[in-house]
């Protein structure tokens, strides 16, 4: 399977000497979904900023196919309230100067994607928390990206919100075969959406590399073995890093 992104040995550090990754290095295969947990701190955000482009490493090298087209659903949805569902899905399209016929496909296509083909014309403050970040993950889709970023996208939903938006995400990338970086805090998310988890240490190194056996995702795998072998896996993983999570 070909590379979506080689790192290797990247590094960030801030002007007062804080320093938020260490020499991380790891390859992404194409279309792979991949989790990244870890304590507070220790440069989750940090890293798919820098892999993004929105932020530039102290040291170390990235390398991505060219023209590679990257989405990033943030930790809340950062909606303009004054645009309709339709707008704020539209806006990044505008801006970078997509005719209007194919900026119409590309928002009414991944609108129907997250569930919300019927929802275009309503406002943020209409929509309950689970809507909106249904439209920030449109957003995101609608730029037809390669590689889509999300850091922490369910964390402030409820358990039952959450559980159904990590389905929804699974039949997403199944259909639109992007590479996945899924930034969460919640050990079970991570087994039950990634093939891959990275555990980050609280000094800002890659700890682990975990594989996720089992390619079906369901209630049953929920109950399987593999899930709960995973899963204790990871937290052991976690408990032995030099903080709590």
């Amino acid at each position: 399977m070909s590379l979506a992104i080689k790192v290797n040995d990247l590094s960030m550090a801030y002007a007062d000497g804080i320093e938020v990754l260490r020499c991380f290095t790891h390859s992404f295969e194409a279309g792979s979904f991949t989790a990244i947990v870890g304590p507070s701190g220790c440069g989750k955000s940090s890293l798919l900023r820098i892999l993004s482009g929105l932020q530039s490493p102290s040291s170390g090298k990235i390398e991505t196919k060219p023209d590679t087209s990257i989405g990033y659903v943030f930790q809340e949805p950062t909606l303009l309230a004054w645009r309709t569902v339709y707008e704020n899905v539209a806006l990044p399209l505008k801006i970078k100067g997509l005719n209007q016929q194919l900026i119409h496909t590309r928002v009414v296509d991944a609108l129907a994607l997250v569930g919300l083909a019927d929802r275009q014309h309503a406002l943020p403050r209409e929509l309950s928390g689970g809507m909106k970040m249904r439209v920030s993950l449109a957003r995101a889709l609608a730029q037809n990206p390669d590689v889509l970023f999300m850091d922490e996208p369910f964390g402030a939903l409820d358990e039952l919100t959450r559980l159904k938006l990590d389905d929804e995400l699974l039949d997403i990338w199944r259909r639109q075969k992007c590479t996945i970086l899924f930034v969460t805090h919640t050990v079970s998310e991570a087994t039950y959406l990634a093939e891959r988890v990275l555990v980050m240490s609280s000094n800002g190194t890659l700890k682990d590399d975990i594989k996720i056996e089992g390619n079906t995702r369901n209630e049953a795998f929920r109950a399987s073995t593999a899930f709960h072998e995973a899963r204790l896996t990871i937290t052991k993983s976690l408990e032995h890093n030099e903080e709590a999570i």
